[in-house]
This record gives C-alpha cells, sequence and structure tokens, in this order.
C-alpha cells in the first residue's frame, strides 16, 4: 500500500499530500558523509530590547532566500519549515532557538544555522552558528556587526556565503515592517516585496476572506515581483479555486525554481499524481529515490507511481528495491500485489498478497488474505478464492470485528450468489446485537434491490424506522425514491441537500440515483464531474465514468480491506 500521506494547511490551504518520509540529512550518503542540506531557524534576541525582535524573524525568512544556491548544499525555504511546523503544533510567533529544530529535521536538513541578536553599543551584532545536526557540533560561528538590522542581515549573508543574494527589498523600514507582521505598511514602502504580498492574502485567507486574497493577488501580479513570489501566489490563488492541474503547474514551477529542495519536490510528486500527471510523478519520485536511495519509502511511492503510469516492469523495479531495504516487512509484498492487480496480473498479484500475509498477517487487519482471494477470484480460481476469504473472515471474527458480517456479504452478492448474500444481510439486520451495524446492512439491502431492479422493495426496506442515518442509509434512501426523470433527480438532490457544505453528497447521491434508475446518459456528467473533483488515485469514479461511457477504464480499483464501498457491485 502507499505509506502514510500527511496533508498540512499552509494558513488555510490543504497542501495534498505532503510527506514527511525524509531520512536523517536528507541526501545520499558520500564517503565523506552526506551532503550538507541547511535550514535557517528563527533567531534569539538577547539584547533585552523588545524593539530588535523582528531582526530575529526576520533572520528566518530573509536568509533562506539569500544563501538558497549559493552554499554547498541546498537551504531548505522559510516556508516549508513554517510549514511543517504548524502541522506540528508549533506557532511561528514562538521565540528560541529550537523552535523550529523539530521541523527543519523533517524537511531534510542536516546543517542547522541558528543564531542570536545583540547590541555593540549603538550598533547590531548578529551571531550565526552552523551545527551539524547529526552529531551536535558546531561546523562554524559568523559574527558580523552594523549600524541597522537590516544590513547586519546582509552582511551576515554574505559572510556565510559570499555569493548571497541580495535582499528581495531595499527598504530597511519595509523589511523591518513585513517582519513585525505589517505586510500592508510594509507594501506601503516597497510595493514590488514579493513576501509582503504573500504574508497579507495569507492572513487575509486566515481571516476567512477568501475574496480579499484573490483580489490581493490579483494585485500583487500587478507589481514586479520576484519569480519564487510569482509561483507561490499561483499556487495559492489554485487552492483557493481548487484547481489541481493549476496548483500542479504553480508547484513545477515553484521546484525549478528550488531544485534541490526535496521536500516541494515530494510535495509536486503526490500532486501530479493527485491530478492523473502518473508518468511526471514517477519522474519526480525518481530523482528523490536516486538523491536519497537509502530511503524504502520513496521507492515505494516511485512504484506506485510507474504502476499508475503503466510501467509495470519499472514498478516491479523500485519495489524490489522497497523490499531489499525491507525485507521482513509486509507492505513492499504487498505493493507489489496492489501494481499486479492493476496490470491485471491476477496470479502474480495472489502471490504477493500472501507473501506478504505470511510475513505479518495482522497487517492491515489481515487485508491481504482479502486482497489474494479478489486476485484469486479475478483469475478464475473460484475456490481457492473462497477459501482464502473464509480465512479472512475467521480472522476477523477472531479479532472481535463485527463489520466483517458486511464484507462478506457483499463478497457473496459480488461472487455471484445474491440469495445468500441478501440473507446474510437481513440476520444481521434482525439481529439486536449488532445494531451498530445494522443501519449500513439495511442500506446494503436497499443498494443490492436497486441493482436488481426491485424498487418496490427497495423503497419498503429504506423505509425501516429506528435505524441511525449513517451515510451509506442515507445515500440508498434517496436512490430508492420512485423513479423519476434527470430533472426530477435533480430537484430532489437540491431539496434535500441544499447546503453549499453538501455539494459533494449531492453530486454522488445524484450520480448513484441516475445509474440505479438507468438513466445513464444523465449520469455521465455527473460521475465526470465526480472523477474530476476526486484525486486521479480514485478509480472507482474514474471507472464508473468509463463503464456509462461504454469504455474500459484506464485503471481499476483495487480491492480495498479497509474501507467498503457498499455500491461496490455496481462495476460488476
Amino acid at each position: 500500500m502507499p505509506l502514510s500521506r500527511v496533508s498540512f494547511k499552509l494558513l488555510g490551504i490543504s497542501l495534498p499530500g505532503l510527506v514527511l518520509l525524509a531520512s536523517s540529512g536528507g541526501c545520499g550518503k558520500t564517503p565523506s558523509g552526506p551532503a550538507p542540506h541547511y535550514a535557517v531557524l528563527r533567531f534569539e534576541n538577547l539584547s533585552g530590547d523588545p524593539s530588535l525582535d523582528w531582526i530575529a524573524r526576520a533572520a528566518a525568512e530573509t536568509l533562506p532566500a539569500a544563501l538558497s544556491g549559493t552554499m554547498n548544499g541546498p537551504v531548505v525555504t522559510a516556508g516549508n519549515v513554517e510549514l511543517i511546523a504548524a502541522s506540528l503544533g508549533e506557532r511561528s510567533a514562538a521565540p528560541g532557538i529550537s523552535t523550529q529544530r523539530s521541523a527543519a529535521l523533517l524537511a531534510g536538513a542536516n546543517r542547522l544555522i541558528e543564531g542570536y541578536v545583540e547590541k555593540a553599543g549603538d550598533r547590531i551584532r548578529l551571531t550565526a552558528i552552523v551545527e551539524d545536526a547529526a552529531t551536535g557540533k558546531t561546523a562554524r560561528t559568523d559574527t558580523v556587526e552594523a549600524s541597522t538590522g537590516s544590513a547586519a542581515l546582509r552582511d551576515l549573508a554574505k559572510r556565510l556565503s559570499p555569493s548571497a543574494k541580495p535582499s528581495l527589498t531595499s527598504d530597511d523600514g519595509a523589511l523591518r515592517l513585513f517582519a513585525s507582521g505589517q505586510p500592508a505598511q510594509a507594501l506601503e514602502r516597497d510595493p514590488h516585496f514579493g513576501p509582503a504580498w504573500l504574508a497579507l492574502e495569507r492572513t487575509e485567507r486566515l481571516q476567512n476572506q477568501k475574496d480579499e486574497a484573490l483580489a490581493t493577488i490579483d494585485r500583487a501580479r500587478a507589481a514586479s515581483l520576484d519569480p519564487l513570489t510569482q509561483a507561490q501566489l499561483d499556487l495559492d490563488a489554485a487552492a483557493m479555486k481548487s484547481d489541481k492541474p493549476a496548483m500542479a503547474a504553480a508547484l513545477r514551477k515553484i521546484s525549478s525554481l528550488n531544485p534541490d529542495d526535496r521536500l516541494i519536490l515530494r510535495t509536486l510528486a503526490e500532486t501530479e499524481s493527485a491530478v492523473g500527471n502518473f508518468s511526471a510523478s514517477a519522474g519526480d519520485w525518481q530523482k528523490l529515490a536516486e538523491a536519497t536511495p537509502a530511503d524504502p519509502a520513496l521507492w515505494n511511492s516511485l512504484g506506485y507511481a510507474r504502476g499508475w503510469a503503466g510501467d509495470y516492469a519499472g514498478a516491479m523495479k523500485a519495489l524490489s528495491e522497497y523490499a531489499r531495504l525491507r525485507p521482513k516487512e509486509a507492505n513492499p509484498s504487498d505493493s507489489m500485489g496492489d501494481v499486479s492487480y492493476l496490470a491485471g496480473k491476477f496470479p502474480e498479484a495472489a502471490t504477493h498478497y500472501l507473501e506478504g500475509d505470511t510475513k505479518d498477517p495482522e497487517f492491515l487487519h489481515n487485508g491481504d488474505l482479502y486482497k489474494a482471494a479478489w486476485a484469486r477470484f479475478r483469475s478464475g480460481d473460484r475456490a481457492g478464492a473462497d477459501s482464502l476469504f473464509n480465512r479472512f473472515f475467521d480472522a476477523r471474527k477472531t479479532a472481535g470485528d463485527n463489520l466483517v458480517v458486511l464484507r462478506k456479504g457483499d463478497w457473496l452478492f459480488r461472487t455471484g450468489r445474491q440469495k445468500e448474500a441478501e440473507a446474510a444481510m437481513r440476520q444481521t439486520l434482525n439481529d439486536e446485537k449488532n445494531a451498530a451495524i445494522r443501519a449500513d446492512a439495511a442500506a446494503q439491502l436497499v443498494i443490492w434491490e436497486l441493482i436488481a431492479g426491485d424498487r418496490e422493495k427497495a423503497s419498503v426496506d429504506a423505509r425501516i424506522a429506528g435505524l441511525q442515518a449513517v451515510p451509506s442509509l442515507i445515500l440508498a434512501r434517496f436512490c430508492a425514491l420512485p423513479s423519476a426523470s434527470a430533472e426530477e433527480w435533480q430537484k430532489r438532490a437540491e431539496q434535500l441537500m441544499p447546503l453549499p457544505t453538501m455539494d459533494g453528497l449531492r453530486r454522488l447521491a445524484l450520480g448513484y440515483a441516475l445509474v440505479l434508475d438507468h438513466r445513464n446518459a444523465a449520469a455521465i456528467p455527473i460521475w465526470n464531474e465526480i472523477a474530476k473533483q476526486a484525486a486521479a488515485t480514485d478509480f472507482f469514479a474514474r471507472a464508473m465514468a468509463a463503464k456509462l461511457e461504454g469504455r474500459k477504464p484506464l485503471q481499476a480499483p483495487l480491492p480495498d480491506s479497509v474501507a467498503l464501498n457498499p455500491f461496490g457491485a455496481l462495476l460488476d
């Protein structure tokens, strides 16, 4: 299975699939040790003068931009450190050298640039300490003095790297206002100061002022801004509009401007998979795996991306490297099973799934047995499939999993034993001991009856009183309403689910209802929209759209041992 994905919110916008799986050091090993990978932490103000706090904050913002591409290794952008720190519950206003330390390490840094602000008479003294994160030893220390904080920051950047880039603003007052949390006032002094535009629109989004934030981005584009800020603004605008292809394009630009920033490249690779650019995603994962070959998660991600792109041989090669790095774990075998299943190589898929079950029977709650059962069934071995499913069922019953009775009904129905499946669901529906899943059992019965064309019977079961309105039953009850025209189904959906927050549920309910009422022509645009809104790796939605259009889907849904879709039989 793909390893755990984590979505982090950057001031209110989710960046899909940002993966924090960086190995220590973030770079490939060389005979002399890991290559340097820098991150700048917020400096401390040791002067005793609160009016100099802004300098400590500005260091973490300005130094990464000034040093990027000029050191003997990549420099993590300030935004990435802030992004991860926020995900860990840290706040940017918190003082202290170590505040962002864990975030920087997760971003792959192995050299931490820390520091502090002091007064030297009427001058500002800045000291930077470069620490080797692996050993905790100081690699170097640099100190500068200047008449102003802005000049001290510029001088410190030059001391750390003679090739350091100039500041994005030449206005000392604008920099001070920006670092003090006053981006609007900073822009009054320097309207071309890109980071201030970003800070302003992100503050507006934090305050749920989406229209104002988009207007700010439009005004910012009229200014002469640096390319990185322009790309970041494009990303924010695309995210607010839920325009995934535009998000991927913006991330591609940001990555090209930060070619050594592996965290950005990971985010780009995940986003490209989410929009269906599997080949591009595979290329990015390959770069990451080559840069950090000892990180098993990268080989797993590369294997899936290649598999989604249709490169079965390449996928298995990547997953073989993953298995070499983690020979005792079940997930490499499970991933090989998934890629084989996607490629239609069902006997091979069953073999790999059973290898995973042998290594760890508890993996995915005995899920590899369930997956192997489906792989055997798809290969034409029904007896072998039943034997594996029964092993899965017995293991889950022993573990006290009451939900497995729903999965058994689904198995029976979808493998051609509809009467047995219905009897099992009715027994569950009438079993007071299974009160927690009776609503799901009722929903499943209704859906099967609609698939069988018995709308009258489905309507009766949908009206069973006293059952909790779980999502599956809400959808089933809606679909069991009397047969109607496509226009009438649309009106019903809008009347019963009127809130904007219900858009996704309303669209899904309408899509299922039209299919179950044999309004396939009207259902096609609905399912195409559902597929468009879903991640490209949601193969069920795309398979539904393909089936309605009479074509073979590019990818069939994998057997899911964790979540059960009660509408799964629609694809059989």
